[in-house]
C-alpha cells in the first residue's frame, strides 16, 4: 500500500520539491475520495483546504439567478484547486462538484 508521501511524489504539483517540504505537506495531507455528484466544498463555506487531484474531474460552478449552477471551469487529474485558502476572507466563492470519481 502506498503512503501519502508516495502519492504526493507522483503528483505534478510536488514535482521538484525538496524532500523536507514534501514530508511537511504529507504531514498535513489526507487521501479523500469523492463520488460523482458529491461536493468537495460549497460557496460561502470556510476555505481551509487545497486539493491535488489524482483521478477524475471536478466542475467549478457559480450560481446564476434564473439559470442555476453554471460550470465555469473543469479541473482534471494532475491539477490542483483551492488556492482560496490563501486569500482573505478565506471563504469559497464557488462550488466544486465531483463529475467523475
Amino acid at each position: 500500500m502506498k503512503t501519502i508521501e508516495d502519492l504526493l511524489r507522483t503528483h505534478p504539483f510536488t514535482e521538484g520539491l525538496e524532500e523536507e517540504i514534501l514530508q511537511l505537506i504529507a504531514g498535513c495531507a489526507t487521501n479523500v475520495v469523492f463520488e460523482a455528484g458529491s461536493y468537495l466544498f460549497r460557496a460561502g463555506g470556510p476555505a481551509d483546504r487545497l486539493f491535488l487531484l489524482r483521478h477524475g474531474t471536478v466542475a467549478l460552478e457559480l450560481f446564476v439567478p434564473g439559470q442555476g449552477a453554471q460550470n465555469f471551469l473543469t479541473v482534471k487529474s494532475g491539477e490542483m484547486l483551492g488556492m482560496t485558502w490563501l486569500v482573505p476572507p478565506y471563504r469559497w466563492a464557488y462550488d466544486a462538484r465531483a463529475v467523475e470519481l
